[in-house]
């Protein structure tokens, strides 16, 4: 594992793991890339249901985190620039205590992140606008 410079905007991880996925499912965890760069700043992953998308998301997240921190990285090889932050989306609850709509809210945390974001943040988005 290898840290980059934070001018690098460099995410390249190969047959990156999410470690306590992984613990849960034994054998049958499918190791996966990332590759992201100044040049390719946004991955949209579908797929349908239960394919896993959350689970990537989650994973490039934990292994960023456990990079910055110096742990050992469940991976063949990565290199990963240092990030000021990572922000994050994930699945929104409905309630009807909050008088607005679900998309509502997704825009509200959306506006949110794009202000405390800066070009060394890693922001995971899941389910953005699913009402």
């Amino acid at each position: 594992m290898m840290l980059a410079s934070s001018e690098e905007g460099v995410i390249d991880i190969e047959n990156g793991r999410h470690p306590l996925q992984e613990l849960i499912v034994h054998d049958d965890f499918i190791p996966n890339y990332t590759d992201m760069d100044n040049d390719n700043r946004a991955l949209v992953v579908t797929g349908p249901n239960f394919s896993g998308k959350s689970c990537y998301a989650r994973q490039v997240g934990v292994l960023v985190y456990l990079a910055h921190v110096g742990s050992f990285l469940p991976c063949d090889s990565a290199r990963i620039s240092v990030m000021d932050q990572i922000l994050v989306i994930f699945g929104d609850i409905e309630t009807c205590s909050v008088p607005q709509s679900t998309f509502q809210r997704d825009l509200t945390q959306m506006a949110g992140i794009l202000r405390k974001s800066s070009p060394n943040t890693l922001v995971l988005i899941d389910e953005f606008g699913k009402g």
